[in-house]
């Protein structure tokens, strides 16, 4: 796998078209990718500069810190791979959506697809050798199959049907798995960015009060369902970019809890320790 450098929000954004060309997969004008490209780059590549506050590209800007960064991170895990053309499905789902995902209440199959790329990389990442495969990925943890069902969740209303679509999905697989299920958008449905001049732990420790606050308000009998179905474990995580002394920067929040599946606990601990280990941007 590639040890990517550290690049600029405007270098990244040339790297991920550059990856979508190398991949044969167009990008229309229209594309979110395009249009943050323009927002944060001249038509040479070149930095457009700090974006401010208030002005008419800040959104889109800030969505890139966030859109873009996720696929640099994906696409610099499989740059070593000698099969590449197994991902062109995939990179190819990832052109669709509005540049703000608060626009796509209903279908948002780009990012759906963002999602479960993320996850991959992830576990590349780790070491897991991941491939995608029903219920969306499939990786190796002490010499097990692990699948992984992803959810990209918008509304707090639907996290129970979802999780438990994720649930049947790793059912279906017949390995014991896990439920990736991001959450950004159902926490946080106006996408605010937060704004801190507090310590990183004072943020860390709002973060997971507030995550774990929608896990302690699930309805009991949707852990006897997801433990019924062979999940070992639900992780929830929010990308939220996060603006300290006026710089932002993409933070990721993690928060993990197992369930009692079938004496499975030491196989949710070694995933939940290499699985965390492999995450980008987070917040420890």
């Amino acid at each position: 796998m590639e040890n990517a450098p550290e690049r600029s929000l405007s270098e990244a954004a040339v790297y991920v078209l550059e990856q979508f060309e190398r991949f044969n997969v167009a990008i229309p004008p229209s594309s979110r990718f395009k249009r943050m490209y323009d927002v944060v780059c001249n038509p040479d590549g070149t930095s457009r500069g700090y974006i401010a506050h208030g002005s008419l590209d800040f959104e889109t800007a800030r969505e890139a810190l966030r859109d873009i960064s996720q696929l640099e991170f994906f696409f610099a895990q499989i740059a070593g791979d000698s099969q590449q053309d197994r991902y062109t499905p995939i990179i190819k789902r990832f052109v669709g959506d509005s540049v703000l995902p608060q626009d796509d209440t209903q279908n948002s199959h780009g990012r759906d697809a963002q999602a479960e790329a993320f996850a991959f990389a992830v576990c590349r990442n780790a070491c897991m050798n991941p491939v995608f495969a029903e219920p969306d990925v499939v990786c190796t943890v002490a010499e097990r199959g692990v699948g992984i069902a992803v959810k990209r969740i918008k509304s707090c209303s639907q996290l129970s049907k979802r999780l438990k679509e994720a649930s049947k999905q790793i059912e279906t697989a017949e390995l014991p798995g896990v439920i990736s299920a991001e959450v950004t958008i159902a926490v946080n449905p106006d996408n605010y960015s937060i704004v801190t001049n507090q310590d990183e732990n004072q943020v860390v420790r709002w973060w997971i009060a507030k995550l774990k606050n929608m896990v302690d308000n699930w309805d009991s009998k949707l852990w006897v369902t997801i433990q019924r179905r062979g999940v070992l474990g639900v992780f929830l995580h929010e990308h939220c970019p996060v603006c300290s002394e006026g710089q932002y920067v993409l933070r990721t929040m993690n928060y993990g809890i197992k369930t009692s599946y079938s004496g499975m606990g030491p196989l949710w601990s070694e995933f939940r320790t290499r699985f965390t280990s492999g995450l980008p941007h987070l917040h420890r």
